[in-house]
């Protein structure tokens, strides 16, 4: 075999390592050996993944044009249904053993009080009473319009991100059949995702009994999906759905869209930014924000003195203790804490301001890396979706606000990555 082949099935073969590696560190690993290595193996693993896709996908190769076996489709439709069925069973026994009450999280009783305001016609985002509480409301409109669904065919609200991400999924899996040409890959492939969903049931049910952020990765599966699509229309929807939930991506989308502009001129980048900027006026500005204008920036002033709570001892911990989230996360806020001198506060507001700089710098390495590259046959639209993988570790591994849930984003968006690579062609064998 040449170098370069050698040099790739290598590249294969840690690709897949990664994908493990960051899936344990954040199921029975976490915390392994200690918070402050863990969080250096996820990100290491992470980062594995995106650069190793963007070496074996990124680059434009010949793909076979021979006939696809339709048998293929059969046996992804097997793995989906069977896939789709254990999660349901476990998640079943998840939801009745956790109750969705305020007074363990917040998340769940939050969704219901958007979702039956906007139903009711009243104000969605007046503050939230709950027992001992209040809240003002902070999630944007799909971070919970689509639990709609569940209300109105009255079935519990936690079903609804596994619903919404098993509709999307069909999308990748057709993927798969068009892109990979080696039936064990192939099936491999298959069964991944409904293995992390799986694992994560099983080692933090609390993951799918308390919160839903099932259904903002089913958000940026779509994202992933729309990436330089024809349609403009079909563009700025994929980015409002994340810009309006969770909008981690905020500083890889101006990467996006200058890259856009680069590849097809000022013109259509500037007609997908209206066309954005006319999505937020009408999902959140007209139907709701109108309603209470002060609720943006109540919602921000909540959402920090939430964050400023996480970095002090919970109520139940001793006052010499470390705050339970940072000592149970998965990001170098640790780090802040503990080896930074300076009150907790300003120890807070460090890692900021180092969060905030190096996803800047995250985000403009990946433009200079197409800018040198762009010459080099390389597929633009690959490239910025294996790229949103590096910068969402980067941009979670420095997060201040270290709730687990929020880690799983990152984690399936090793899926695009997999789902794009034609790992077949790496290999002398070929199953088919």
């Amino acid at each position: 075999m040449k170098g370069k082949q050698i040099g790739n099935i290598l590249a294969l073969l840690l690709l897949w390592l990664a994908t493990y590696v960051e899936l344990r560190m954040l199921t029975d690993y976490r915390g392994w050996p200690n918070v402050y290595i863990s969080v250096i193996i996820w990100m290491i693993a992470g980062l594995m993944v995106g650069i190793c896709g963007i070496k074996l996908g990124a680059f434009k190769t010949k793909i076979s044009t021979k006939s696809i076996p339709l048998y293929r489709l059969a046996i992804l439709a097997v793995i989906f249904v069977v896939g789709a069925w254990m999660n349901a069973e476990v998640l079943q026994d998840t939801i009745q053993r956790i109750p969705a009450v305020a007074e363990e999280s917040d998340v769940v009783p939050s969704m219901v009080y958007y979702v039956q305001r906007m139903l009711a016609g009243e104000v969605v985002y007046n503050p939230m009473p709950f027992p001992g509480w209040t809240v003002d409301p902070t999630y944007m409109p799909f971070m919970w319009l689509p639990y709609t669904f569940s209300e109105l065919v009255n079935i519990d609200y936690r079903w609804t991100p596994l619903v919404y991400f098993l509709l999307v999924l069909p999308f990748y899996f057709y993927r798969i059949h068009k892109v990979e040409d080696n039936l064990l890959f192939l099936i491999l492939k298959g069964i991944l995702p409904f293995y992390f969903i799986y694992q994560l049931l099983i080692d933090n049910d609390n993951f799918f009994g308390k919160a839903v952020e099932l259904t903002i990765v089913a958000h940026y599966l779509i994202l992933c999906l729309t990436v330089f699509h024809r349609s403009k229309i079909v563009i700025a929807l994929g980015i409002i759905i994340c810009l309006l939930s969770r909008y981690a991506f905020s500083f890889w989308l101006p990467v996006y869209l200058l890259i856009y502009w680069a590849e097809y001129g000022f013109k259509g980048a500037f007609k997908i930014g209206l066309y954005i900027v006319g999505g937020i006026i009408l999902f959140y500005i007209l139907p709701f924000l109108s309603q209470r204008w002060e609720a943006f920036g109540k919602g921000m002033a909540y959402y920090a003195d939430t964050v400023n709570t996480m970095w002090f001892p919970k109520p139940w911990q001793a006052p010499t203790d470390k705050p339970h989230y940072l000592v149970n996360g998965m990001t170098f806020s640790i780090y802040f804490y503990d080896f930074m001198d300076g009150q907790v506060l300003d120890r807070l507001s460090a890692n900021k301001w180092v969060h905030l700089v190096v996803s800047i710098l995250t985000a403009a390495g990946i433009f200079f890396y197409y800018w040198f590259n762009r010459m080099k046959d390389l597929d633009v639209r690959l490239y910025l979706i294996f790229a949103l993988k590096i910068y969402l570790v980067v941009f979670f591994s420095l997060m201040y606000v270290p709730f687990t849930y929020l880690w799983m984003l990152p984690l399936f968006m090793s899926i695009p990555i997999l789902y794009n690579i034609n790992m077949g062609q790496f290999l002398k064998f070929n199953n088919d």
